[in-house]
């Protein structure tokens, strides 16, 4: 166990995310990486791993990156490979994503050493990468699973390799309460803690100047995809705004639903209220917060429902479906929950924020605080710590050192 100096001792975590930014989508697994920071920032050694396989059709940003790369972002020492899936191959993909993730690990040990810890995050496939890396080393490993794939029925051919994940991590964690309830087929329900996903609110904070209030803008933030239901958002900013002067939607990011949700903005006769603002990087993302009044997520299913908190924290209301994640966090005093594919009660939960705009505007440090104490670095870093030590992973003068 390394220690830097007296008084400061520390842990070797090596993290294993299933996907993490690239330069086509800058913000994908963006909370991957600010939890692995937030650890490096508790006065651990942190090291990263992450196999991307791109797809074919994955539209060139910038140069094609092939190969290994070794790079130190801040505190993180990360090892990346870059390659190409093969299409409609999934479960020869994984293989590959293991494969190759078990390549980066034994380039990363010959380099830096053998970790104290692997923190999986995803069964598929670092959970499974992080099952095979243990079983050869012993090196033991916890696994936090974010997926919305087990509610959707993704992974029921890749039983066998997915059992061995969650039965053989030290710890498993799920990042909300349904997802809890979807992983008991794998692992005893009492065995499974929750921890949520945390927040920036370094960079999540309060705008520095007061919203415009002779608008009202609502925002959506995500990767433009069906299960996001961006489609039912249209058709109910349609019911309850068009054509009022000072009412807008923003959305921001970008996917494989773009051009017809513009279409569909287009024919709803909305197109001048509805803004795309297309691919947003994390300070893009802040910036629209700061602009609007209420954020909106609309989404058929979720695990958790990242954006909403970051939300929350610049001190604006939200409004979400009840779809799997959003129900662990938000009540009346944050917003407004609705059921998910239902434009109508969509559209009447966004009415109520905005007629209630001026009781928000006296929430806005009310808001911040409330993620700063739920979902901040500190309470988030302080509760894996308590499972590290829990499980046997942190020593007791580790632990001790933090209490």
């Amino acid at each position: 166990m390394p220690q830097d100096e007296i008084g400061k001792p520390h842990m070797h975590i090596l993290i294993l995310p299933s996907w993490y930014p690239t330069p086509d989508r800058p913000g994908r697994g963006s909370f991957f990486k600010e939890q692995a920071e937030a650890l490096a920032a508790a006065e651990h050694r942190v090291g990263l791993l992450y196999a991307h396989l791109r797809p074919l059709n994955t539209p060139r940003l910038g140069p094609i990156l092939r190969g290994f790369a070794s790079t130190r972002e801040g505190p993180l020492t990360v090892y990346r490979w870059y390659g190409l899936n093969v299409p409609k191959m999934p479960r020869l993909n994984g293989q590959r994503w293991v494969a190759r993730t078990r390549w980066l690990y034994r380039r990363y040990v010959t380099a830096h050493g053998q970790p104290d810890i692997i923190h999986a995050h995803s069964a598929v496939w670092a959970g499974v990468a992080a099952e095979a890396i243990s079983s050869e080393t012993g090196v033991p490993y916890v696994l936090t699973e974010h997926s919305t794939g087990f509610a959707r029925g993704l992974y029921a051919s890749w039983r066998r390799p997915l059992e061995r994940a969650f039965r053989n991590a030290r710890a498993v964690v799920a990042v909300g309460q349904a997802l809890r309830e979807q992983l008991a087929r794998y692992r005893p329900r009492d065995d499974i803690e929750v921890i949520p996903n945390m927040v920036d609110v370094d960079l999540f904070m309060l705008p520095p100047g007061p919203r415009d209030e002779s608008v009202f803008r609502y925002v959506c933030i995500g990767y433009l995809q069906p299960r996001k239901g961006v489609d039912v958002l249209l058709h109910a900013f349609e019911r309850a705004f068009r054509g009022i002067p000072g009412v807008s939607l923003h959305i921001g990011g970008d996917g494989p639903e773009r051009r017809k949700l513009e279409a569909l903005a287009q024919s709803l006769d909305i197109d001048r209220q509805v803004v795309f603002h297309g691919l947003l990087d994390r300070q893009g993302v802040r910036d629209l917060l700061w602009s609007a009044h209420c954020c909106v997520s609309s989404s058929r299913i979720e695990t958790f429902g990242i954006n909403l908190v970051e939300a929350l924290s610049t001190g604006i209301p939200v409004v979400a479906t009840r779809s799997g994640g959003p129900e662990d966090f938000i009540g009346p005093e944050l917003g407004e929950l609705v059921p998910p594919d239902d434009p109508t009660a969509l559209a009447a939960g966004m009415q109520k924020v905005r007629a209630a705009r001026a009781f928000w505007g006296t929430r806005t440090d009310w808001l911040h605080r409330m993620v700063l104490d739920a979902f901040g670095k500190r309470s988030v870093v302080s509760r894996l710590e308590a499972l590290y030590k829990r499980v046997g992973v942190m020593p007791a003068r580790i632990a001790e050192a933090r209490e």
